[in-house]
């Protein structure tokens, strides 16, 4: 019915959106045709592998095992997956069940990031800048929010005119201090800045 290792033997699909992609209404829009790139994923992610796929994207996948590879999967079907849940939302919980697990930056990290690379539906490239201008004023409260955007097991470190503010190291800060406020992200070896908002002041 189904091969892991090459999809297309069974005209399915190895790629997101690659060969063979159903995108009719029948089986429940191709739910069960559409999983090859899923079974090709996990392929990769236990088996590891190298070479070009449809698209033209070189990948080079170092395996994590069978037995790590469903310990995986498994958590991230018991911890996070709701039946809403979509592709974009599983790939993005495979790689937080990776931390919860194998610990951030690990080789197990690595791997799910390659393997879904190397199926066509790698995750979306770091801003260069992180937009913090999502503000708002709290009700009853002087207070100000700032929020990063979320990157799963990065560290945050929040400065105010270039200085540190201790204690603050989620991706959200509330805060009644005026001035120019930023935040450092921090996420295995790579260092994103974002922009400089200032505060003036706070409407009650």
């Amino acid at each position: 019915l189904r091969s892991m290792s090459d999809p297309e033997a069974h005209s399915q699909p190895a790629c997101y959106h690659g060969n063979n992609w159903y995108y009719g209404t029948g089986d429940a829009g191709g739910v069960h045709i559409n999983s090859g790139f899923l079974n090709k994923w996990f392929y990769f992610l236990s088996q590891g592998g190298q070479g070009t796929n449809e698209f033209g994207t070189p990948y080079q996948v170092a395996g994590i095992g069978i037995e790590n590879s469903t310990a995986l999967v498994f958590h991230t079907l018991t911890a996070y997956i709701v039946p809403t849940s979509g592709f974009i939302a599983f790939r993005q919980f495979t790689l937080q069940s990776a931390i919860d697990l194998y610990g951030n930056c690990s080789p197990e990290v690595k791997a799910v990031k390659k393997a879904w690379k190397a199926v066509g539906f790698g995750f979306p490239a770091a801003n260069v800048a992180v937009d913090i201008n999502r503000i708002q004023v709290l009700e009853n409260e002087n207070s100000s929010m700032l929020g990063a955007e979320y990157y799963p097991g990065a560290t945050y470190e929040w400065l105010l005119n270039g200085n540190a503010i201790q204690g603050a190291s989620e991706n959200i800060i509330y805060t009644q201090e005026m001035g120019g406020w930023s935040v450092r992200i921090t996420q295995c070896n790579a260092v994103i800045f974002s922009n400089v908002i200032r505060l003036e002041g706070v409407e009650t």
